[in-house]
């Protein structure tokens, strides 16, 4: 639902810490209905939210844009958003780090 997709954004944005014990506990009670999301789609519904929202916001990463990610979690994101939101990366460390300092 609704509260389980903001308590991800959150995370995302502040790391684990960021969750409140009330919020943990709900995750927790409410892994029936999470049950029926995957991760993988929660991940990806959750960036595309954001990328929706925040103009800004953008995805870069290896095979992130043509190859929907390694496991794929970026899928669908790169034929909805263009090769300006979602940028593939070289396979190489000293690349992405060069690309990523031009942002």
């Amino acid at each position: 639902g609704g509260s389980e997709m903001a308590a991800l954004r959150l995370w995302l944005r502040g790391g684990k810490g960021a969750l409140g014990l009330g919020t943990r506990r709900q995750l927790h009670r409410t892994a029936a209905a999470a049950a029926q999301l995957t991760i993988r789609d929660a991940l990806t519904q959750a960036m595309d939210e954001e990328i929706e929202r925040d103009e800004t916001v953008f995805l870069l990463g290896e095979e992130v844009a043509q190859y929907d990610g390694a496991y794929k979690v970026s899928r669908g994101l790169w034929k909805k958003w263009g090769d300006k939101r979602i940028i593939d990366t070289p396979i190489t460390e000293v690349r992405v780090t060069v690309q990523g300092c031009n942002v």
